[in-house]
């Protein structure tokens, strides 16, 4: 093999090796893409979660929702068709605040291995870096 040979074999081995960095950096892109949505995505819900819980604080916090037996204003069977509804709203609305909790705790988790994931991608393409250099 003569020195044009090796010369153009090593040309070669760097164009590919470039290729390889290319597509690393593109999956890396996506990636941190996919985190900067997440992370939005997960302070929406978490937005939402807080104003929830204040406004349930409030809920909660006016005596008249304790009880809605209250005579001269709700009594006999509309009074126990409200506080039955009442009771099964506000556990449906726990449970969705209890999903809201669930599905942040999730994402933070996916977050957690894209980052994982990313700090990967840049490990290979430094050891691309390394051995195009080394050509």
């Amino acid at each position: 093999m003569g020195v044009r040979d090796e010369m153009e074999a090593r040309r070669a081995k760097r164009e590919a090796l470039r290729r390889e960095i290319s597509i690393l950096q593109g999956k890396i892109s996506v990636a941190r893409e996919m985190v900067l949505d997440l992370n939005t995505l997960k302070a929406g819900i978490s937005r939402t979660k807080e104003q929830w819980e204040n406004q349930y604080a409030v809920f909660q916090s006016v005596e008249i929702n304790a009880s809605v037996m209250v005579a001269d204003v709700f009594e006999g069977n509309i009074a126990e068709k409200l506080s039955t509804e009442i009771q099964e709203t506000t556990a449906k609305m726990q449970l969705t605040a209890s999903q809201m909790e669930y599905s942040c705790t999730n994402i933070a988790s996916q977050v957690t291995r894209l980052q994982e994931y990313i700090q990967e991608l840049y490990q290979k393409m430094q050891a691309l870096y390394v051995e195009m250099t080394a050509l």
